[in-house]
């Protein structure tokens, strides 16, 4: 029996799984989409529950195809910056806001007048930008204060996936 590892992406129309043996050969792939939610102009949302739905599809898929070959890794890749809030049992609050949403002009400017651009980036190496996690938590407090409430864990993606695969 040949070995694979299994990578799984999660972008932000689809996700894709693909098995490739140990020297890079691709032995089996599998995609599928899911929906991108703008309720208001300038916003980007998706549900975590269809990211997850849509990887276990791909990963029974490709699992189906393995003939003859074992899965010894799974690898995970995907969308940067999007934020899905936990409550403090690991549940999803709200839907995910993502790296392209622009909703957060109003709190990063509420960043920068609270810590100077240039000392903000001096202790984290970035500046305040409106697809990064600080200002969509300044967001979340201010305009859904319910939610925040409820906030225990923020997480991107890609780690929300690892996290619903193996409850860590």
């Amino acid at each position: 029996m040949a070995d694979v590892v299994i990578g799984l992406d999660l972008g932000t129309g689809g996700v894709r799984a693909i098995a490739v043996d140990l020297q890079g050969k691709i032995i089996a792939q599998a995609t599928r989409s899911y929906s991108l939610l703008t309720p208001h102009p300038g916003w980007t949302e998706q549900n975590p529950s269809d990211w997850v739905e849509a990887s276990l599809e791909a990963l029974s898929n490709v699992t189906q195809q393995l003939d003859g070959h074992r899965a010894i890794a799974l690898g995970l890749s995907g969308q940067m910056h999007g934020m899905v809030p936990l409550d403090a049992e690991g549940r999803v609050i709200r839907s995910a806001i993502l790296w392209n949403d622009q909703r957060t002009g109003k709190a990063v400017e509420e960043i920068e007048a609270a810590i100077p651009r240039q000392e903000l980036i001096q202790r984290t190496g970035n500046p305040a930008i409106t697809g990064f996690q600080l200002p969509k938590l300044v967001w979340l407090r201010t305009e859904e204060p319910q939610a925040y409430a409820l906030l225990r864990h923020s997480l991107l993606p890609k780690d929300y996936l690892g996290y619903v695969l193996t409850g860590v």
